[in-house]
Formats: structure tokens, C-alpha cells, sequence
């Protein structure tokens, strides 16, 4: 038995995103290997508390004395007094486990000092490129860092490429936070020279940040993925309804954010051309700024997520950055859909091509691949089956756990 704590800013009910649910099942499948779980995450409010869920230890410490969920800023993660608080728990909770597991950048600062005060080894996984810079805009469809990156690029080019690709809301001091932020990442970037293993949740993650030399050469690195749900897929009555509302109309769906990274263009580009696909086209996520492009349902929880994705007839994840590992990928291939994607990140680790789903080049047009599918029913549902099949043999409980462990074995005193 092995006895991990999972140091973590995100877990249900409150989630920021993906990692949420991928610390849950990891956490979950531990203990049904048998192994023993105590989570130390964020309390979105003033008290901190503790409760058993599925046999997993969850302590909730305060990220602020004004809670600010659901929209929560990233700096409350940034502040000394949530580091603060959150090393003190984790001190709390070292000298009853034998190694400690930082789920992701935000945490690493503090759960390596806790690590090394008690000597307990920390592995650190990174489930994005957020380590290496605050924008990526060198990152929007390839995967390599360029070797002439650095705070003078970023002054010159890369922080206007971010002005006009992303148009993020823009202050005159802009720049020089982001140029701050740069500054400050490499700090944290230090603190991996001290971890027992880092882990990706990809390989394709692994090699992006091997192009840019993190973490040094010294320190072990392993691919841990995160799992996903095994439960069969959803066959309720707003499935039944859903299905309905299409009238035998296929459905094309984007799941997230209508971001240039997420690939957004691509998909409203489609979109426009849902007459030469013979489909209707529908996003579940933050409305976009174009109204009646397509269906837009809003953001959803999650059990309505994968009833819009187990109506679809393809999901599509077009992105442009380097996805790590998409939630929205692995969950609709576990939900028996095709995905056609992207080659970046982690995606061609999910989707296998012409076997799961299709994949394409970054930004390239979405309607010949949809088109194949589309007209050929037999094929998206052999596709839906083997897509399931796939990642249940590759992120499932049983593989994801035994990759946890072995690391965990390899690192523990």
C-alpha cells in the first residue's frame, strides 16, 4: 500500500476545467487499487473543512475570504497567503504519506517546500504548457519551443501576436505584466530541479517541453495520463430528446471556449458552410461574440456535456495550442463518438487516425473530414466503437493506476 497525498487547485464540486475531474478518477482508482488518498485542495470561502468521498481524505483550504466562484482569477493562486496556507497543509498531512503529488503548476511552489522541509519526494505533473510562458503564441499549431525564445521576443513580437491573434481585453500595462509573468515562471520552473519525477500527461507534452530544455536532464521524467470515466455511455431520456430535436439530422459538436487556441475559427468557418456538410453544427460552452452561427447551448455541467456529446454524431477538438491531454476528446471517445482533431499535443495519442476518428493539420478545413464521415454512417458508428475501445485500454483505471504507481514506487523512500 502506498500512501499519496494529491496537492491540487481544482477538484469537484469546484473545477476551472479539466483537471478536476482527472484528479477525482485518479484519486478514486487508488483507492480501489487499495492504496490510501488524501486530497489537499482549494475552499472557495473562508473555513476549511475535511470529508471522505469514495473512500478519498479531501481537505479544503480557503483560496480567499471573498469567494469569487465561478469565476475565479488566477491570482488568488499566485498570492503569498494561499501559498501560505496551502504549505502548512500540506506540511500537516507529510509525515502520514509517503510521497507527495503536485497535480499542477499552481501548486508546485508550495508543495515542493513542504516536500523538501519534511523530506517527503514530491512528483510534479504539468498538464499544460503554462510552465514555459504565459501566451504560447509561438505554440499555436507546432510543437516546439523556438531557441530564440526569451523576455526580448516577447517584448517585440510575442506580446503583439497575442494583442491580435487572441484580442484578450488589453491595458497599456500589458506587456509589462506579461513580461512580469515571464520572469516569474522561470522562478517557478527552478523548483522542478528538486522533484523526485515529473510527470506529463502526455508524451506529446513531454517533448515540448524537452525542446525547451525543462526540467533539466538530472530529473526523471515519466508520461502519467489521466484516466478517463469507465462508466458505459449515457442512454437517458435528454439523449432520447436531443436525437429528437435533430430529426435524423447528423450533429457536429464543439465543446469549450470560442478561442483561437481551441480552434474556433475552424469550426465557425464550417459552420457557415453546414449546408455543404448536410449537418447542424452546436457548441456547448461560453457563447460566442457571433450569435447564430450555430446551436448554442451555453456552458453545462458535466452529465449534460456528455449527453449533448452521445447525441452528436462527431465531436470535433480543431485545436491550435498545445492541448496536453483534452477532457473533451477523451470523454467523447469514451461516450463511443468519433473525434476528428487535431496533430498537436496529446490528441494523436487519443485519437488514432482513420481508426477512432480523423485527424488533421492545425487550422486546416474541417469540412472535407466531416464530409467522409458524415456520408457514411456505418463508419462514424465502427469508428464511435473502436474510439472507445481504445482509450479504455489506454486511459483507463487499470492503466492509468499502474503507470501512478510504478512512479510512486520508484520515487518513495
Amino acid at each position: 500500500m502506498i500512501r499519496v497525498a494529491l496537492v491540487t487547485t481544482e477538484f469537484p464540486p469546484f473545477e476551472l476545467g479539466g483537471s478536476a475531474e482527472s484528479v477525482r478518477l485518479a484519486a478514486e482508482a487508488l483507492v480501489r487499487a487499495g492504496h490510501r488518498v488524501t486530497v489537499v485542495t482549494a475552499q472557495w470561502g473562508p473555513s476549511p473543512s475535511t470529508e471522505i468521498l469514495n473512500g478519498v481524505v479531501v481537505m479544503r483550504m480557503p483560496c480567499t475570504d471573498l469567494p469569487s466562484w465561478p469565476h475565479p482569477s488566477e491570482r488568488v493562486f499566485l498570492s503569498s497567503r494561499w501559498h501560505g496556507m496551502l504549505e502548512t497543509a500540506v506540511r500537516g498531512v507529510a509525515h502520514a504519506v509517503d510521497v507527495l503529488h503536485a497535480q499542477d503548476r499552481r501548486v508546485l511552489a508550495p508543495t515542493m517546500r513542504a516536500g523538501l522541509a519534511t523530506k517527503v519526494p514530491v512528483v510534479v505533473t504539468l498538464r499544460d504548457v503554462g510552465l514555459l510562458c504565459p501566451i504560447a503564441t509561438c505554440l499555436l499549431g507546432h510543437d516546439r519551443v523556438p531557441a530564440d525564445c526569451g523576455q526580448v521576443k516577447l517584448w517585440r513580437q510575442c506580446s503583439q501576436e497575442y494583442r491580435t491573434k487572441l484580442a484578450p481585453p488589453w491595458k497599456p500595462w500589458t506587456r509589462a505584466a506579461l513580461a512580469y509573468r515571464y520572469a516569474e515562471l522561470g522562478w517557478q520552473r527552478r523548483w522542478l530541479r528538486d522533484a523526485a519525477c515529473v510527470g506529463f500527461v502526455s508524451d506529446g507534452l513531454r517533448r515540448v517541453y524537452g525542446s525547451a530544455g525543462v526540467p533539466d536532464a538530472r530529473v526523471p521524467t515519466a508520461v502519467l495520463p489521466s484516466p478517463v470515466d469507465e462508466a458505459p455511455p449515457l442512454e437517458n431520456a435528454q439523449v432520447r430528446d436531443l436525437r429528437t430535436l435533430r430529426r435524423g439530422v447528423p450533429m457536429v459538436l464543439f465543446v469549450g471556449k470560442p478561442s483561437v487556441g481551441k480552434g474556433w475559427p475552424q469550426f465557425a468557418d464550417a459552420a457557415r458552410r453546414q449546408d455543404e456538410c448536410g449537418a447542424v453544427f452546436a457548441q456547448v460552452g461560453p457563447p460566442p461574440r457571433e450569435r447564430g452561427l450555430c446551436v448554442q447551448v451555453g456552458p453545462q455541467d458535466r452529465a449534460a456535456v456528455l449527453a449533448w456529446m452521445r447525441a452528436a454524431s462527431v465531436v470535433v477538438v480543431p485545436s491550435l495550442q498545445q492541448d496536453a491531454l483534452p477532457r473533451v476528446a477523451l470523454e467523447a471517445a469514451a461516450q463511443a463518438r468519433p473525434v476528428i482533431a487535431t496533430r498537436v499535443g496529446g490528441l494523436p495519442e487519443i485519437v488514432e487516425h482513420n481508426v477512432t476518428g480523423l485527424l488533421v493539420e492545425p487550422g486546416a478545413d474541417l469540412v472535407p473530414a466531416l464530409g467522409r464521415l458524415l456520408r457514411a454512417p456505418s463508419l462514424m458508428d465502427e469508428m464511435g466503437r473502436s474510439a472507445r475501445a481504445h482509450v479504455l485500454d489506454r486511459f483507463g483505471a487499470k492503466a492509468t493506476t499502474e503507470r501512478l504507481v510504478a512512479c510512486y514506487e520508484g520515487v518513495r523512500r
